[in-house]
């Protein structure tokens, strides 16, 4: 387990893994960001409000298990669909991969819907972009022990 401290105080505590994928706090999501480099590029933000822009924008998250295996791959196998990596970051919580990719998916609603459930399906975490800056819970929901303290 680990502790978040503001100015003396403790503000979160958790696992590694809970804290670090899924910040609670602001001092917390600020010292991830600082590690964990998960910041949208403008241009996406540029893209999205397009008028010509087809596509859709997921942040995936991997961790552990789901980290080894090929996703990405089987997704652009087996639906139709292109993908288009637009930024990536692996990094290690303590001994358990973290993988933190922001794609471009583009094809009809339908095998786009298809594919995001797949990728689900491997417990892939994923939030849509959106053109606001507002990233939109996707799939699935984690149970997470984080504690807000204070």
């Amino acid at each position: 387990r680990v502790a978040v401290m503001e100015e003396g105080e403790v503000v979160e505590t958790g696992t590694v893994l809970d804290v670090f994928t899924n910040p609670q706090t602001k001092t917390t999501y600020n010292f991830v960001k600082s590690i964990i480099r998960d910041g949208i590029p403008k241009y996406v933000y540029k893209d999205l409000a397009s008028e010509e822009y087809k596509g859709r924008v997921f942040q995936f998250k991997f961790l552990g298990v789901s980290s080894g295996k090929p996703v990405i791959s089987q997704i652009a196998k087996q639906f139709n669909v292109e993908v288009n990596v637009l930024l990536a970051n692996v990094i290690e919580l303590g001994d358990i991969p973290f993988g933190n990719l922001l794609l471009e998916l583009t094809g009809s609603q339908h095998e786009m819907e298809r594919a995001l459930q797949f990728a689900a399906d491997q417990e892939v975490m994923m939030k849509e972009v959106t053109k606001d800056g507002s990233r939109i819970r996707y799939y699935p929901k984690r149970n997470l022990g984080n504690v807000v303290h204070g």
